[in-house]
Parts: C-alpha cells; structure tokens; sequence
C-alpha cells in the first residue's frame, strides 16, 4: 500500500501480485460510486488466481483517498487519478500485458479518459466494463426533478438499494462500513452530466471492450448505456447475466 499525489488528492493505492513463474499481466482495477478497493476481495483473487497482478486505488473521495465524501467536480479528476496510476505502475516497471476493469463509475472513469484522449490505449490489450455507468436508472425523471433543486441543495441523503443477491454484503455497506457516504452531493450529479456531454459527442474508435451486464440492475439504464458504449467503441462486445444485479465486482 502506498500513496500518490493526483492534482489536490493523495490517493491511496494497492499491489497484489500472483506468483512470478505465474504472471501473465497486470490488471488495474477503478472501484464504482461510494465503493472502495476493500470491497473487491472476489475480484482480485479471481484475478490473482488466473495469474493476474493486481492494481487497485481509492477514487478521490472514496475510501482512504483525500477529497471531500463522494463528491467531485469533473469526472476529468477522476481519469486523472487512473492515469496518474498508471504512469507510476509505467515507472514501476509492473508486468504486462495490462488490462483494465472499471465497475459502474469506474468504467466511467475509464470511458472519460479515452473520451479526452489521455487514455494509453495502445498499452492496454482491453478494457472489461463492468455495469458500465452513462446515466443511471430513471434519468430522465431525476433529470427533471435536479434542474427544479439544483440551486436549492447542496446535497441529498444516500439511497442503499438493494443492488447485490448477497445480503450479508448489503447490510455491511448499510451498517458496518465506515467508509461508506450517506450522502449525494449535488456537484457529482453535475460533474455526471458533463461526462454523458462529453461522451455523447465522442467520436467512435476501433477499442477491443468487454461489457458485462446484469439483467436485474436498477442502478443504470443499462439497455440505453450499452447501446450508446457499442456506438463509440467498434470492437466492443457485450455479455449479459441473466438476473444479475448492480453490484458484478
């Protein structure tokens, strides 16, 4: 575990290796909204098992990284922080081919860097979008009903959806993990629809990708996501699970 500075953010960042007669790449890891590296322990050992270094990191303003609760003010910090990652892991030398994975948010995060050109695609061999976030669930209507409040509030209290089948999972989030926001704040909601502006006037380009989604996920519009994501990426192709949930990591 270690820090790196990103802009105004010290960003907490850790390694797992597989064993080195085992190695066949390393995979960077971007956590989803209000998650941090802590909850991905299925992930990195599914990971570490199939011979896959590990690099993870907490968002600014998720888990032990600085930056206020949950909150940003461009999804640009965000890619910034991935790519001041990556950069360090270039210097470190770690094993490749490399890969990425971004869940929700994450994949956001990783879209938003190739949308601003800042992503090292030739670097990657592919990326794997896991219930890639464009716009959530019902945008419309909260569309609506965020332009009426927007200058009223400042933020508004978190709701915990049901978004995974395992419940021991759930109530941890709700009641045990400290590290966990119990509010949205207006600016992310802001800095959200800068990104889906962004990406809606990016033009598509020939990018291997991996959508996996869940059928039961009522957190993104997931149908009207992977349509626009198969738009502007050529070489993406998409495996949906059947009565999977928000929560894939």
């Amino acid at each position: 575990m270690g820090l790196l500075r990103s802009g105004n953010f010290d960003l907490v960042c850790q390694g797992f290796s597989a064993p080195l007669d085992q190695q066949k790449g390393t995979v960077f890891v971007v956590h989803g909204y209000f998650d941090h590296t802590g909850l991905y322990s299925h992930l990195i050992k599914h990971c570490l098992q199939k011979g896959l270094t590990v690099v993870a990191f907490d968002l600014p303003g998720h888990g032990l990284s600085s930056g206020e609760s949950a909150s940003i003010d461009s999804f640009n910090q965000y890619s910034d922080a991935l790519l001041r990652v990556i950069s360090e892991a270039d210097y470190q030398q770690v094993n490749k081919p490399w890969y990425a994975i971004g869940q929700s948010t994450g994949a956001a995060v990783i879209v938003n860097a190739i949308v601003e050109n800042k992503f090292p695609l030739r670097d990657f061999e592919s990326s794997v979008f896991l219930a890639p976030l464009v716009y959530p669930k019902h945008w419309v209507r909260s569309c609506l009903l965020f332009a009426l409040v927007r200058w009223f509030i400042k933020e508004t209290k978190r709701n915990f959806t049901n978004n995974s089948h395992d419940r021991e999972f759930l109530n941890f989030l709700r009641s045990s993990d400290e590290l966990q926001s119990s509010k949205l704040p207006r600016d992310w909601i802001i800095a959200m629809m800068d990104y889906q502006k962004r990406l809606r006037h990016f033009n598509t380009i020939d990018y291997p990708v991996n959508i996996i989604q869940g059928t039961e996920d009522d957190t993104v519009d997931w149908g009207r996501n992977i349509k626009q994501l198969e738009t502007k990426f050529s070489g993406a192709k998409t495996y949906l699970i059947y009565g999977g949930q928000a929560s894939l990591g």
